[in-house]
C-alpha cells in the first residue's frame, strides 16, 4: 500500500512544519504495534546510515516506516526520526518530531519524553525535553 498526498500552496513554513511533524509522529506511532513481528534492532545499533532522499529538494518527499528503513539500512532524516520515535514509543517514552528550519528545508529530529538524555548528550544537562538528531548520529554531515 502507498499513501500519498499533495499540500497547496496555502501550506507554507508554519503549516507545512507542523504538518511534517503530526505525519511524523503518526507513522511513528502507528507502526508500534507491529514491533513483535519486526524485531529490529535499536536504530544506533542497526547499521543504518544517513543518506539523502532521492531528488532532494524537489518538493517529493516519501515518508518510510522502520522496516522499510531498517530493509534499506539508510534513510533520510525523517525516516530516521521515525525509526527512532517508533523505537523509544516501542519502549514507552513519549518521544516527539520537532520541526527546524535550515536553508529554506524543514529538517526534522527527535525531541526525548521528559528527563530522557541522548546518546553522547552531556550528563549535567539540565533541559527537560532534549534534542537528538539520528541524521547527525547516523553518519550525515
Amino acid at each position: 500500500m502507498k499513501l500519498s498526498t499533495v499540500l497547496g500552496a496555502e501550506f507554507g513554513g508554519d503549516q507545512a512544519a507542523y504538518f511534517f511533524k503530526c505525519a511524523i509522529e503518526g507513522f511513528a506511532q502507528g507502526s508500534v504495534p507491529m514491533a513483535q513481528i519486526w524485531r529490529l534492532p535499536p536504530l544506533y545499533l542497526s547499521g543504518i546510515r544517513f543518506a539523502p532522499e532521492p531528488g532532494q529538494g524537489s518538493g517529493n518527499e516519501d515518508f518510510a516506516l522502520p522496516k522499510t528503513t531498517y530493509d534499506r539500512r539508510e534513510g533520510d532524516c525523517d525516516d530516521l526520526v521515525i525509526y527512532r520515535i517508533w523505537e523509544l514509543r516501542c519502549a514507552g517514552e513519549l518521544a516527539t518530531c520537532a520541526v527546524v528550519t535550515l536553508a529554506n528545508a524543514n529538517h526534522v529530529r527527535v525531541r526525548r519524553g521528559p528527563g530522557k538524555r541522548p546518546p553522547r548528550h552531556p550528563l549535567n544537562c539540565q533541559c527537560t525535553r532534549c534534542i537528538e538528531d539520528p541524521s547527525i548520529l547516523c553518519g550525515a554531515r
